[in-house]
């Protein structure tokens, strides 16, 4: 079976954490890695997403160490969508404070 790794990277402005690790992870840029394979038998290309890995600074070590691990595609969907949302409130909520200050 033939497969890819798509790679990007999210920016979260808020701590957050994942099922699969046993802590809280702090703000910044995360590598996110989505193994896919091809899906046969069709006759154009189409890929199904078969994992998702995010990389992780390794706690308590150096900082070129790192480490993958394995998320759920919806749980990371969901910590996207949550910090954008939670970014949006404060941007409304400052600018209706500065708007009453006037």
């Amino acid at each position: 079976m033939l497969g890819r790794t798509q790679k990007s990277t999210i920016r979260l402005a808020r701590e957050f954490s994942i099922s699969s690790f046993d802590g809280i992870l702090p703000p910044g840029e995360y590598a996110i890695s989505e193994d896919e394979e091809l899906i046969e038998g069709i006759s154009w290309l189409a890929y199904r997403r078969v994992a998702t890995f995010i990389e992780l600074p390794a706690i308590g070590r150096t900082k070129m160490s790192s480490q993958m691990l394995k998320i759920d595609h919806d749980e990371l969907t969901a910590i996207i969508e949550d910090d954008a949302c939670l970014q949006a409130q404060e941007t409304i909520a400052k600018s209706t404070t500065h708007a009453s200050e006037q």
